[in-house]
């Protein structure tokens, strides 16, 4: 699975407690701790899901031929994306702990902003390597076409 798809995957199972939302109406009745379990739990669960994912990203091998510029980026993605599985395990590891001793609202609801925040942490970042690949490829494009035009 892609990087890409990864964080899409984490995107569509984060928990609508970790999102900022408008209250509840008042004929719902508010979450209970095992709500917020079963939300720290599923959160928990998915960051450990994107950790493996990511990691099996950085471990795929790269193309045969790059040259110093794009095996320098190759590397530095490969970093960032050993970087956001640890992240991700880190954040894992403690919603685990936490739906184990009984999640309180609070603290699901502390745990859900952290979710958010690396999740749109990883979104920002991934942005950017998506842009450093679209330059990559124009280049790659550019100087093909210009070797085909020689001949």
């Amino acid at each position: 699975m892609n990087t890409s798809r990864a964080l899409l995957l984490f995107a569509c199972l984060a928990s609508p407690l970790a999102l900022a939302s408008p209250p509840a109406p008042p004929l719902r009745a508010a979450p209970s701790a095992e709500t917020s379990q079963v939300a720290v739990s599923r959160q928990a669960a998915a960051l450990r899901q994107l950790a493996a994912e990511l990691r099996a990203a950085a471990k795929q091998p790269p193309r045969l031929s790059m040259d110093r510029f794009q095996a320098a980026r190759a590397r530095d993605y490969n970093a960032w994306l050993e970087a956001s599985a640890r992240s991700a395990d880190t954040l894992a590891a403690e919603g685990e702990a936490l739906a184990r001793s009984g999640a309180t609202e609070a603290q699901s609801a502390d745990y859900g902003a952290r979710f958010g925040q690396l999740q749109a942490r990883l979104d920002q970042e991934n942005r950017g390597h998506t842009e450093a690949a679209a330059l990559l490829k124009t280049k790659h494009d550019t100087v093909k076409n210009a070797i085909s035009n020689t001949r």
